[in-house]
C-alpha cells in the first residue's frame, strides 16, 4: 500500500469550562473511558471533540469539531471570515462522536468527491482506527468497503504504540494549543468558547500537523514502512530503562525515611526540585535544621537565622498564592463584564441533522443578509409611500 493511500482516524477531546480566571479547554488524551469522562479539574466542564485524520504522505484530512449542544447557534459563527473552509461541525448530547457524525466525516473525506478519492484513483485506501463503536459498526464499515477503503481496527490497548496520531502528533498538538491559549491570555483575550474555539484549534493544527510530524507518526509506529521490529525495539528499550531506574532510583521522600542530610547521596540531593509550596519548603528546610548540631552557640545562631529565612519564605509563598487567587477572581469578573451582553440565540436550521459544513454556514448567513436587505428595502418603500401620501395631502390643503 502506498503512503499516500494510508490514513489514520482518531479524536482529541477538549474539556471546556471556567478554570480560575479564564475559560479554558483542557486536552483529554482519551476522551472516552467506559462511557464516562474523567477530569481532574474543578468547576463546570463541557466536552468538545475534534475528529482528525492524517495520511502517511504527510497530509491531513478535513477535521470535524463536535460540540455538546442540541442545536447549532448563530452566535458561534458571527466571525464568519474566521471559520476555516475545511472544518466540519457536529453536535451531540455529550460532545462525543457517534455513528452518524463519524459517518458524515467519512463521507466528506473518503466519498466520491473527496480529495483522498481523487488522489487514490482506482487504487484502494487503508484507514486505521481504534475500536470505538462510532467506527466499528455496520454502516461505517460498509461505506468503507463500497468506496475502496480497507478498514483496519487496531487491537485493544495498542493504540498508544500503533496509532500514528498518538505516537507523534498528539504531543505537538497539545503544545501548540496551549501556546495559542497562552498568547491569547497575554493579549487579554481570556475567553474560550464555541464562538472562537475553532479559531484556536485551526491555529494549533497549522503548527502541529506538519508533514514531518505526521510522517514520523507512521514511521515510529512501524506502519509506513511496515516494520514490526520498530515496536519490539521500543519495548526492549523501555524494559531496559525500567531496570536501570530500579537500580538507581533516588528516594525523594527523605523525611519519611528519617535520613540525615550527611547520609544522603549527592545524586539524591540533585533530584530534589526547587520547593513549589510551603510544605515542600518546610520538608527540605527540615533536612538542614536536623543536620545542625544543637549544642553550640554557633549552631544556635545558624538555626535561628535559618528559621527566620524559612518563615519569611513561607509567608511570602502564602501571600503570593492569595494574591494570585485574587487576581484570577478579578480577571474572571472582567471577562464576565465583557461578555455580559446577551448573545443572539438564533438557531441555524439544518433539517435536524447533527452536522454542519462551511457551505451550510455561509448559505445561512447569505440568506439572513438577503432577508435583512429585503426587510430594509420594504421599510424604505413604506416610508416612501407615507411621504408620498403626506405630500399629496399637503398639496390638496394648499390648493384648497
Amino acid at each position: 500500500m502506498l503512503p499516500e493511500n494510508t490514513y489514520n482516524l482518531d479524536e482529541i477531546g477538549f474539556v471546556m469550562g471556567f478554570l480560575a480566571s479564564e475559560k479554558v479547554i483542557d486536552i483529554v488524551e482519551n476522551p472516552r473511558s467506559n462511557g464516562k469522562l474523567f477530569v481532574n479539574q474543578p468547576g463546570n466542564r463541557e466536552l468538545a471533540t475534534v475528529l482528525e485524520g492524517i495520511c502517511a504522505d504527510g497530509s491531513a484530512l478535513d477535521p470535524m469539531i463536535i460540540y455538546k449542544a442540541k442545536d447549532f447557534r448563530q452566535e458561534w459563527f458571527t466571525n464568519l471570515p474566521g471559520v476555516p473552509n475545511n472544518i466540519l461541525f457536529g453536535r451531540s448530547p455529550n460532545g462525543w462522536t457517534d455513528e452518524k457524525i463519524a459517518g458524515y466525516w467519512l463521507e466528506k473525506n473518503f466519498g466520491l468527491e473527496s480529495s483522498s478519492t481523487a488522489k487514490a484513483g482506482i487504487r484502494n485506501r487503508i484507514l486505521l482506527f481504534d475500536g470505538h463503536n462510532s467506527h466499528v459498526n455496520i454502516n461505517f464499515l460498509q461505506y468503507c468497503i463500497d468506496n475502496r477503503v480497507i478498514p483496519i481496527c487496531l487491537p485493544p490497548h495498542t493504540s498508544h504504540r500503533l496509532q500514528p496520531r498518538d505516537v507523534s502528533v498528539f504531543s505537538p498538538y497539545k503544545h501548540a494549543y496551549r501556546m495559542e491559549l497562552q498568547q491569547r491570555f497575554e493579549n487579554h483575550e481570556v475567553g474560550v468558547s464555541k464562538r472562537n474555539f475553532y479559531e484556536i484549534v485551526s491555529n494549533a493544527r497549522l503548527k502541529a500537523l506538519t508533514s514531518e510530524n505526521i510522517r514520523s507518526g507512521f514511521w515510529s509506529s512501524g506502519m509506513i514502512p511496515s516494520d514490526g521490529e520498530t515496536i519490539l525495539q521500543q519495548l526492549r528499550d523501555e524494559q531496559a530503562a525500567r531496570e536501570r531506574a530500579k537500580q538507581t532510583k533516588p528516594e525523594l521522600s527523605l523525611l519519611a525515611q528519617n535520613q540525615q542530610l550527611h547520609n544522603i547521596e549527592l545524586t539524591q540531593v540533585e533530584q530534589l526540585r526547587t520547593p513549589q509550596n510551603p510544605a515542600e519548603l518546610e520538608n527540605q528546610a527540615q533536612l538542614i535544621l536536623d543536620d545542625i548540631p544543637p549544642a553550640s552557640p554557633r549552631s544556635w545562631r545558624q538555626r535561628h537565622i535559618l528559621e527566620n529565612i524559612i518563615n519569611c519564605a513561607q509567608y511570602r509563598m502564602t501571600e503570593n498564592k492569595l494574591k494570585d487567587e485574587r487576581i484570577q477572581t478579578l480577571e474572571k469578573e472582567i471577562h464576565d463584564l465583557r461578555n455580559k451582553q446577551k448573545p443572539n440565540r438564533k438557531i441555524i436550521p439544518n433539517q435536524g441533522a447533527c452536522f454542519l459544513s462551511h457551505d451550510d454556514i455561509t448559505s445561512f448567513f447569505a440568506k439572513r443578509e438577503a432577508e435583512q436587505q429585503r426587510k430594509h428595502e420594504a421599510l424604505i418603500d413604506r416610508l416612501k409611500a407615507k411621504i408620498s401620501t403626506a405630500e399629496t395631502k399637503f398639496d390638496s390643503l394648499n390648493s384648497g
